[in-house]
């Protein structure tokens, strides 16, 4: 396959490094660029709908990392609450 004719070696360098800087200030120039962002900004909450607005993303993207929070947030509830009654059976076998 190789390199294009036409198409100077250093071509490839100098596209990603315009990309690094295209992305670069894409970033620099947007208000909130994670979902912790958005949180600390409106507190009170907002819609999928309104975050993936903020984000530039579309709200399918939103609604699956909220899920993915959720999901993850209940596993740690889960091995923390069986962590804890571990705890209190044990604490209570080391009574008797």
């Amino acid at each position: 396959m190789g390199r294009r004719p036409g198409l100077e070696s250093s071509a490839a360098h100098l596209v990603v490094r315009r990309w690094i800087d295209d992305a670069a200030e894409q970033l620099a120039n947007m208000m909130h660029t994670c979902s912790l962002d958005v949180v600390d900004a409106y507190p009170d909450g907002l819609s999928e709908a309104s975050v993936a607005i903020l984000l530039g993303v579309t709200e399918q993207a939103i609604n699956a990392e909220t899920t993915n929070a959720l999901r993850e947030y209940k596993r740690r509830v889960k091995r923390l609450d069986s962590t804890t009654r571990l705890g209190e059976q044990t604490r209570y076998a080391g009574a008797r």
